[in-house]
């Protein structure tokens, strides 16, 4: 007995030891710190960064590494770097903005290119190459009609007929598209809306080149019928009380098929607030409450914000978005997760929206506990993508 006890503690001693040595060389060690990863929180954890990686996590327990390159966690949380599921980047400024606040990946939805406007390859190219500019991912030029919603920000090209669908998208596809978007928006009888037909070809065409689809929409009677042809998500939310759209609640039934379906949604409460705000158009709580029922139902909901829309600032505008989320009575863990591992499951981004040995260090710290009080998400001490810290 007494040697095994002997082996035991020698054992411990010689990994300890190893573990130490082995680390001697990390360019960051995180020490003692409460982890959100993405799925669960752990309340005493250190990770390790070497080479622009986690190399290694140690969860529940307590560490006792030393230098320069050790930051005491004690009294922080780290967190994945953020993802704002819906915005419309075109500027190299913009996608600072975002990376300073924490946003590390955007999801572009709806892309103009031109002389001054970079392309979609080239805005990921430099998000994937410079650490100081978020990752980007695009739906590229929405399916939309003449006269369709979008055409009131840019010179879109739009389709007609179904028969232009094939080539539209294909088009897309060479363009580098991750996904594809369709407008379905009539706004109150003052934009041209899309057919049904059109709108089903479009879902049909996009999954034919292994691409998701995902619908503008404003009226819950679209969203439900985006759903029933097969929609993957949902881009804003319907009204209540809004003079030109349907203000009845969603059902059970609808509930249902949204779930059926496996939709997601990405509510962007920011932008609705802000045209709220100018506008009177409609009653933001009712929203919010509406919202609340689809994420008790069961229905992923993913933070996105619309920015730079009304001139909202890229990246902070997401930690009040995720405010806007706790006040729908979804949990502050589960707020979490809709700037993190839901965006990243929601469309398949791998290892972004999570911590987890052998991924890239794209990290938050947080001067507090975003899990227990939401407000503390823009308390950010320190920032790392690729396991380069940035400059705030």
């Amino acid at each position: 007995m007494i040697k095994t006890v002997t082996f035991l503690v020698l054992a411990i001693f010689f990994v300890s030891c190893n573990s130490k040595l082995g680390h001697r060389n990390a360019d960051y060690i995180i020490q003692n710190v409460k982890m959100f990863d993405g799925d669960d929180v752990y309340s005493n954890s250190t990770i390790i960064i070497q080479n622009g990686n986690i190399q290694k996590i140690y969860t529940n327990q307590n560490t006792s590494f030393s230098g320069e390159n050790v930051i005491d966690g004690r009294g922080l949380m780290v967190i994945p770097g953020l993802i704002d599921a819906h915005v419309h980047l075109e500027t190299i400024k913009q996608g600072k903005e975002a990376v300073r606040a924490g946003v590390l990946t955007v999801l572009d939805m709806a892309h103009f290119s031109d002389s001054i406007i970079p392309s979609i390859k080239a805005l990921r190219k430099l998000g994937d190459s410079l650490n100081y500019l978020p990752y980007f991912y695009s739906s590229g030029n929405p399916v939309t009609v003449p006269n369709g919603h979008g055409l009131q920000f840019h010179p879109y090209e739009t389709v007609s007929t179904v028969d232009e669908l094939p080539s539209f998208i294909k088009k897309r596809v060479n363009e580098g598209s991750d996904f594809i978007k369709i407008m379905i928006e009539r706004q109150g009888g003052k934009l041209s809306i899309i057919t049904n037909e059109m709108i089903g070809a479009s879902i049909r065409l996009a999954n034919d080149h292994d691409l998701m689809a995902v619908a503008h929409i404003s009226e819950r009677s679209y969203a439900i019928e985006a759903s029933r042809m097969g929609i993957n998500g949902l881009c804003h939310f319907w009204y209540k009380n809004f003079k030109y759209g349907d203000t009845s609640r969603i059902s059970k039934e609808e509930l249902d098929i949204l779930i059926n379906n496996q939709v997601f949604v990405i509510p962007t409460i920011s932008i609705w607030k802000q045209i709220g705000e100018r506008w009177g158009a409609f009653d933001i709580e009712s929203m919010k409450e509406e919202i609340g029922k689809v994420h008790e139902a069961g229905i992923p909901i993913l933070a996105g914000t619309d920015a730079p829309g009304f001139d909202m600032n890229f990246g902070a505008v997401l930690h009040e978005e995720m405010q806007y989320l706790s006040e729908c009575g979804i949990s502050n863990l589960d707020v979490l997760k809709t700037a993190t591992s839901n965006v990243s499951k929601a469309f398949s981004l791998g290892g972004k929206g999570f911590i987890k040995e052998g991924g890239s260090a794209d990290l938050l710290l947080i001067d507090g506990d975003p899990s227990e009080d939401i407000s503390t998400i823009s308390e950010i001490t320190g920032i790392w993508k690729k396991g380069v810290k940035i400059k705030q």
